[in-house]
Order: C-alpha cells, then structure tokens, then sequence
C-alpha cells in the first residue's frame, strides 16, 4: 500500500505544464512588475468578480477561466458585456439605481451601465467621489465602489481597442483600397500605418465612381468605415489634448525606454511624428493577428512578438511560462485538501483502533504530501521573483504555516505518538484560510517596497522572526491540546508528559528564533537608518512575544506555575503573535503598517476573545474538576 501511496505522490508533485509561450504568457506590467497576461487576467476579475475564473449562469452552469473572460473583454465581443460580473448584495444599491432584483445578485455591465449613466445617478457618484470616506453612508459606499468597477471594466474594454479587428470591408472596390480582401475586418493602427497608401487609392476609386455614375451603396459604406474610424481620431484627439482619457493606457505589453506602454500610446506617437520605430510597428502588426480568431498563424505570430520583446528588453519567457503553471497549479489548495485529509484520518483512526499498522502511516503521509505542495508553491514564489520567501503580510502567513508543520513533522517524526500531527494539520488549515482571504484582495505577487528589497536582510532578519511566529504558533496550539486533554483524557498521564515536553522544547526553540530576529531587524534598521526601529510597532511587537516567552520560562522555573499554567500561558501567547502580526496593521504607522483589510479589527478582536475565553475557561475547568475531586 505504501508503494501505491508514493507512487500517487510522485504523479501528483509532477503535473504536466505547457511550455509553449502562449496568449496568456504575453508579458505586462502592472503595478511595477512585469507579469504574464494570465496574471493581469486573474487580478481584474477577481477586483470586479471577487474571483479568478468565472461562472456562467446559462441553460446549465459553467466556468471559463479568466483569461478567456479577458481575451472577449479585450475583444471587444459583445457576450462579454451581458456576462454576469458585478455583484450587488445590499438591495437599497440596487433600488437607488433602478435595478430589478436577480437570483444570483449578479449583474452583467449592460445592465449597471444603464443605472451608473442616468443624469441623477452621475451627479451622485461625483458628490460622493468627492466626499470624504468616512462621512459617507454604507450605501454611498457600495455605490463609489461599483463605480470604480464600473470605470475598470470599460478600461479594459477600450484598452485594445486600436488593434482589434472590428471595421469591416464587404465591398471589394474598398478593400483593394485598404490592401485587403472583401469581407475582411480592419483594425484602426492597421489603417494609421497604411494611411497615405490608402488615401491615395480611395481618391483614385472615388475619381472613378464619380466619372461613371456607380451605385452610391459603395459610398454610403466608405462613409461607415471613415465614421468608425472618426471614433478612433477623436479618441486620441481627447488623449493628446486634456490628458484625462487615460484609459487606453492600460495593457503596457510593449517595452518602452523607461517602463512600458500601450498600444495606443504607439498609436499616439503615429499621430504626432507620423512615423514609429520599425520594432513598435511590427508589435502592432503582431498584436492584431494575435487577437484576430480567424488567424491560422497565431502561434507563429506569438513566437516573433516574444522575439521582438526579447530584443527590447531582458525578460525571461522562463519566467513567465512558471508563473502561468504557479497560477493555473493552485498548489496552497492542493496543499491544503490534503491537511484536510491527513485531519480526517486523524480522528478516524482515533475512532477505529482495529486497522492494520500501514493505516496508521496515512496521516503522516497526508500531511507529508501537503507540506511538499506547500513548500513548492513557495519555491517557485521565490523563482519568480527572485528574492527570499517573506516580504509581505501575505507571504508571511503562508510561510508560517509551512513552518509551523515542518516543526510538527519533525516532532512526530521523533515522538511517533499523531498528537504533533493534530498540531500540524490544524495550523496548516487554518494559516491557508487566512492566506487565501488576503490573496482576495489582489496579486500576491507584488513588488517590494525600494527600502526593503535587501535580499541579505529579507533572507536573514524577515525570515527568522517568522520562523520565531511559526514556533510560537505551533507553542500555543501545544499548549491548547494540553488543556484539552487534561479535561477530557486526564487519566492517560504518559501522554499529558509528552505534550507538556513539546511545549518546553517549542517554547525554547520559538524563544531563539524570536529573540535572534528581533536583534537582527536592529541590526539591519541601524545599518540603513542609524538607529535601532525603536518607533516601530512590529519591532516592538516581536520584543512582545520574547518578553512573553522569557516570562513563561522563568515562571516554570521559579515553581510560580505547574504544567496547566504553563500551558494557559502559552495559549496566551498566540495573542501576543497575533498583536505583533496583525494588530500593528491598525495603527496606520511605521514602515511595517501594511496588509490592512476591511473587518481586520473585528476578526482580530474576535481571535483575542477566544483565546481569551479558550485559556480561562479550560484552566477555570480544571481547577474546578482538581476542586471537586481532592476538596
């Protein structure tokens, strides 16, 4: 059986990811990073949507990725605007722009559009976009925010719009004018690019219709194209002269000198000068057969933009076909599912105590292939970004968590008893919920902030006070089991040893790693401030927990507390992590006030009372039942 479980394990940690540099590979920058298409797909719907992929309510359900979403976004298809994106839940939002209620609460762009544009509608959202947040009302609030959706929606609409084929030519008079065949669409750079040669044959064809009396049906179609194209120079007439039709500038798929840029700002640059470089010409080229769905040389096409985008710039093609595998592999959720079910094998092997002896190897094994998923998703975080693991809120919490089950691991590997394994596979599942309500709020991937890419500090300081985090996590979780078992299982007095020896061993280990970061981040702030973070909440946060853990060892070494205490002690100190880890979040200040999301206060405040309630309650319960039984 062990066989077949490695074997599984083995096909499990090897998927098979294309390589082939696709649409969705096609690097952009945003919000300082370059990144592939699929990534930028992913962040604008789940800023609209709340998700990464997209269910489609129709004669039965369905999912389409997001980069399909994006590609008819882009496209400009007209599905893409009746698909179903905007939910609102508050039905005071929906009566205040003249909504009818649906099933889903979603509403597709066709349909808020007619509500945001209304005279009244509009002059509200400019009152509120202009008021203050925190003199607004909940439902100005949701308003603003489904505005701003709203407006992201038609960005990305409009954002490719210069290169997408829509102006199309039935009459073959015309398109031998264009340099094309009959029936074929045009796209407005192709048109700016070959406009003197198309002037040209368009006097010439006019010249002979004029001279010969033909039908005016042909002329009444070359009006159409030249009033579609009249869209377009009014658009880039707006942008070049009020600056504020920014929207275009979206999709920066195109190196420029000091960061990157759209098409149309290429576009923009033909309006000007008259003329581009040869390179940028070539990419809108390419840019329209990559999005024509009648090209039977996509792939080709792909290949030289990749080429071309080479030769401008030092991306990495390898990086990109990574970060799409990373996207599309979900390798946290896969971890995850399997610390699930290392839990559940857990409390049933509890239960059924007659199983053959392989069947106790299960959960080690669960939570073994979980940890390996976790600590993958890590590694290639790092190789995509090309720095160590935590940098971020986000980062920190899923490198927590794989910490805290490595320690787990490693403690069952020694003690060989499942009771470590508990520890582990609860924090594991718990640290990933976590993680993945921050991963809601947009890339995980972000840039780091200019003042603390030290990849030496990052490696050093960062890292170790989060190990410290994880040791003191999985500390607390000890001390919870402890309690637990000495209420409900207080006879089996071997096993309430073995869980109060991990805790003074984890206690020793949390304690160094804490204490040792802590001296590091002075080190690391006097070296590139010259003084010591003193002013820092999270510094002082950390200083916190060793503070907390220094006491609890002096007090079980003093004879000031016996085991139950010890362990209330350590269940307690998941509040002081929880203070130096979220709570400085709150306060708006110092350089590590980062992370802050809607209801943390209110989760964290929540998490506080628990713990609270979970130490002195079980400690007052003990004491009671010692009360009872000795007098």
């Amino acid at each position: 059986m062990i066989r077949y479980l490695l074997i599984f394990l083995v096909l499990l940690l090897c998927p098979i990811k294309s390589e082939t540099f696709n649409f969705l590979h096609i690097p952009i920058q945003e919000e300082g990073r370059i990144k592939p298409l699929d990534s930028f797909a992913r962040n604008q719907l789940l800023k609209i949507y709340g998700k990464t992929s997209l269910t489609i309510y129709d004669q039965k359900k369905y999912e389409i990725s997001a980069i399909d979403w994006l590609y008819a976004v882009l496209r400009q298809e007209p599905s893409s605007l009746n698909q179903s994106i905007f939910k609102i839940q508050n039905p005071d939002v929906v009566n205040a722009l003249n909504l009818d209620k649906t099933e889903k609460l979603l509403y597709s762009f066709n349909q808020i559009n007619k509500g945001l544009t209304e005279e009244n509608n509009i002059e509200l959202i400019q009152r509120i976009a202009t008021t203050d947040k925190k003199f607004l009302t909940l439902v100005e609030k949701q308003i603003l925010d489904l505005s701003l959706k709203h407006k992201l929606f038609i960005d990305l609409f409009n954002s490719a719009s210069c290169v997408i084929p829509i102006l199309k030519i039935s009459d073959p008079r015309i398109a031998d004018a264009f340099g094309v065949t009959e029936n074929t669409k045009i796209s407005y750079s192709y048109y700016l690019r070959n406009q003197i040669q198309i002037h040209h044959a368009l006097q010439n064809m006019l010249q002979i219709i004029d001279e010969n009396n033909e039908n005016e049906l042909v002329l009444f179609e070359l009006k159409n194209i030249m009033d579609g194209i009249a869209v377009f120079e009014n658009e880039t007439f707006i942008r070049n002269h009020s600056g504020k039709l920014n929207s275009s500038n979206m999709l920066k798929i195109i190196p420029g000198d000091n960061e990157w840029i759209s098409a149309w700002n290429i576009i923009d640059e033909l309006k000007v000068s008259g003329s581009s470089s040869t390179q940028y010409s070539r990419l809108l080229f390419l840019a329209e057969r990559i999005f024509n769905d009648d090209n039977q040389l996509k792939q080709t096409h792909l290949n030289e933009y990749k080429t071309i985008l080479q030769s401008l710039s030092n991306i990495k093609s390898s990086i990109l076909i990574r970060e799409v595998n990373y996207n599309q592999s979900n390798l946290f959720l896969w971890s995850l599912i399997f610390y699930i079910i290392s839990l559940i094998t857990l409390f049933t092997l509890s239960i059924l105590k007659k199983l053959p002896k392989n069947f106790k190897l299960i959960p080690f094994l669960m939570i073994g292939i979980g940890f390996l998923y976790h600590l993958s998703g890590i590694i290639i975080r790092m190789t995509i970004l090309e720095r160590p693991p935590v940098s971020t809120l986000y980062e920190s919490i899923i490198f927590v968590g794989l910490i805290a089950v490595f320690f787990s691991i490693i403690l069952e590997f020694v003690k060989k008893d499942n009771l470590s394994l508990y520890v582990g596979s609860i924090s594991g599942i718990i640290l990933h919920y976590i993680s993945f309500g921050y991963a809601a709020d947009g890339d995980t991937l972000g840039v780091l902030v200019a003042v603390l890419n030290s990849n030496f500090w990052l490696a050093t300081h960062v890292t170790t006070i989060t190990v410290g985090y994880a040791a003191t996590v999985i500390c607390s979780l000890i001390g919870h089991l402890y309690l637990l078992k000495a209420v409900f299982n207080p006879s089996n007095r071997s096993q309430l040893k073995t869980i109060y020896n991990n805790m003074l061993a984890m206690t020793f280990i949390a304690l160094f790693f804490t204490m040792f970061g802590t001296i590091l981040g002075g080190i690391w702030g006097d070296q590139s401030w010259g003084r010591f973070w003193g002013w820092d909440p999270k510094e002082n946060g950390a200083l916190l927990i060793v503070m907390w853990l220094l006491m609890m060892i002096h007090l079980k070494i003093s004879g000031m507390v016996k085991a139950q205490g010890y362990a209330l002690g350590l269940v307690l100190a998941n509040i002081t992590v929880a203070l130096a880890w979220f709570g400085v979040n709150l306060l708006s200040v110092g350089l590590h006030s980062y992370g802050f999301t809607d209801g943390a206060a209110f989760n964290l405040f929540a998490f506080i009372i628990f713990e609270i309630s979970f130490g002195f309650g079980f400690y007052g319960l003990l004491k009671y039942k010692n009360f009872i039984k000795y007098g």
